[in-house]
């Protein structure tokens, strides 16, 4: 899937198709969960105080990953 195709689905059609196709690449404290789709990222936006996923979207621009870089231990 490519990532225009990505955004038209609603957030929970994108959950799904990032926890069934994603790999798990980090977890940002402040953020949410970074996972590569091959082609785009996909980043998922979780409530932990509402049990629930907030928002779920994706990109390509490399500039999306800075959050995450602070928390790759290299």
């Amino acid at each position: 899937m490519i990532l225009a195709d990505f955004l038209r689905l609603t957030i929970a059609e994108r959950a799904e198709h990032v926890f069934h196709f994603g790999n798990f690449l980090e977890c940002c404290q402040d953020r949410g969960n970074l996972y590569d789709m091959g082609g785009f990222y996909a980043e998922v936006i979780y409530n932990h105080e509402l049990n629930e996923i907030q928002n779920v979207t994706g990109f390509q621009d490399i500039s999306g990953l800075e959050p995450y870089l602070a928390e790759i231990n290299i």
